[in-house]
């Protein structure tokens, strides 16, 4: 824990003298996986499918079968905003495993206002045209895993995710960037100890704006600011996890996993802050019935909200539920019900996700 955060200190020290916002490329951090989302996002340890590329690469060494497909899909704000995460896996000779994944979220359909009003200073609806935000993620993740020793059940993992980030608002502007992470899984018999150092040489997002002369000018007279070209620094993250699962009777098993997400920034609304890091513990807990029904809960996203009533922070949280279903051992239907935002919004929203394993040569 202690070298996480001098390490999180040195590359926030060398990034200091580039754009650092408190939140940057926050899509990056909704996670991936309707039971991954029903853990509260606990799940650096206890991912065993494709969307291992988000919570720990390594664990991706965990994918049951010999080939892997997923997606998921929910809805926020009553559906003016939209999430995916999709991907494929397959295992790459004894030791290894390799994927392919992605994200989006995006709002479809928002109104371009530029030419409501015409040359004449009528206004004109028929000159209304339709643009999609939308903030993509692509990785490309690799895990290996190898035994530490003959006799005992201990084993190691590591990998790590390539990524290119994508952000697109209509016409008006573009944004690209790339990232690394890396990662490793310990496993002893059923406890199961990772870590994901997301973003470590700092993701960079580069921004460009295309506008018309005539859009310049309405920007302008309409009191706006011309923005022509930024960039934004996304800091490291590190996730740590730890779980354990135990079997309850013949048929049942139980498990937990807690962990701690720290951040290479300051003054952030996370329930733990200093002067260079902030930090939020996350919990998650699953309950599974003859390795075919699931039941999850899930607590994260610990931080501070000033209710609107109020001048007093709170302190506020993520709660989350969901189930799952295995069919055949290889098909599994995964639902959650989750807050986007912290306790106190009532953000409810639904997600759900499917797998498929192919066990073949």
């Amino acid at each position: 824990m202690v070298l996480a955060g001098m390490a999180l200190m040195l590359l926030h020290a060398g990034a200091s003298g580039q754009q650092v916002r408190k939140y940057t490329n926050e899509y990056m951090r909704i996670g991936a996986g309707a039971r991954g989302m029903a853990l509260g996002n606990a799940a650096v340890t206890l991912s065993n499918d494709v969307s291992a590329a988000w919570y720990n690469p390594s664990a991706l060494s965990q994918m049951e079968g010999t080939l892997g497909l997923h997606f998921t899909h929910a809805e926020y704000f009553g559906g003016v905003l939209g999430y995916d995460f999709g991907g494929i896996a397959l295992k790459a000779g004894k030791r290894g495993h390799f994927g392919l994944s992605f994200l989006r979220l995006g709002a479809d359909n928002i109104p371009n206002t530029f030419n409501l009003i015409d040359g004449d200073g009528q206004v004109n609806p028929d000159a209304v045209t339709g643009f999609s935000a939308a903030d993509y993620g692509f990785f490309a993740t690799y895990a290996h895993s190898q035994k530490l020793k003959k006799k005992d059940e201990s084993k190691l993992s590591y990998g790590g995710n390539l990524k290119v980030l994508h952000r697109k608002v209509g016409p008006f502007a573009t944004a690209w960037g790339m990232g690394l992470d890396l990662s490793a899984l310990y496993q002893k018999g059923d406890f199961r100890l990772g870590v994901d150092a997301r973003d470590l040489t700092t993701t960079v997002t580069a921004w460009s704006f295309t506008w018309t002369e005539e859009q310049k000018q309405i920007l302008l007279t309409t009191g706006n600011a011309v923005p022509l070209r930024s960039s934004e620094l996304m800091l490291p993250t590190i996730a740590i996890g730890a779980s354990n699962t135990f079997d309850v009777g013949s048929e049942s098993s139980f498990a937990i996993e807690g962990g701690l997400t720290i951040e290479a920034a300051q003054q952030t609304n996370r329930l733990l802050r200093t002067k260079a890091l902030s930090a939020t513990p996350q919990l998650g807990a699953e309950f599974g019935i003859k390795k075919t029904v699931y039941v999850r809960a899930g607590l994260g996203d610990f931080g501070y909200y000033t209710p609107i009533e109020k001048d007093k922070q709170s302190v506020s949280f993520k709660p989350s539920i969901g189930a799952g279903l295995k069919l055949g051992g290889k098909l599994s239907i995964d639902y959650a019900l989750s807050d986007f935002a912290q306790t106190g919004a009532g953000l409810l929203s639904h997600v759900v996700g499917l797998s498929y394993a192919i066990d073949q040569p």
